[in-house]
């Protein structure tokens, strides 16, 4: 709605259309969350692996190995991988946000409209 024209049962009906959005978008972001957790859980074990075996056969300092690690193409990937699946778990959680704003903003059209119809 771009603005309010005076109608509360369309700002109802709009009400239930964001209710149902938010809670689809609620189930998306916990499956976002599920994936950041994995991609993040295959980044961590991957990188550790070859923190250690670089470590082991090129006897490194552990800050060097780190830094050769994250350097390596594949651990590079899956690192970009972790780091794209956290931008949108985030931009999931921000237009449920936005949604619940619109709500509020929503509410208060309507309890004005009460207030002004008890006077």
């Amino acid at each position: 709605m771009e603005y309010y024209n005076g109608d509360p049962h369309k700002l109802m009906n709009e009400m239930v259309g964001l209710g149902q959005k938010l809670a689809l978008k609620s189930g998306e972001y916990a499956d976002l969350c599920k994936d950041f957790a994995a991609k993040e859980r295959d980044y961590n074990i991957e990188l550790t692996i070859e923190m250690v075996r670089l470590k082991g056969t090129e006897n490194l300092a552990a800050t060097a190995c780190e830094k050769r690690a994250k350097g390596d193409r594949r651990i590079a990937g899956l690192r970009y991988d972790r780091d794209v699946s956290k931008g949108i778990m985030k931009a999931c959680e921000v237009a449920m946000q936005n949604i619940r704003t619109v709500l509020n903003a929503h509410q208060s059209i309507l309890a004005w409209e009460r207030k002004t119809a008890e006077l």
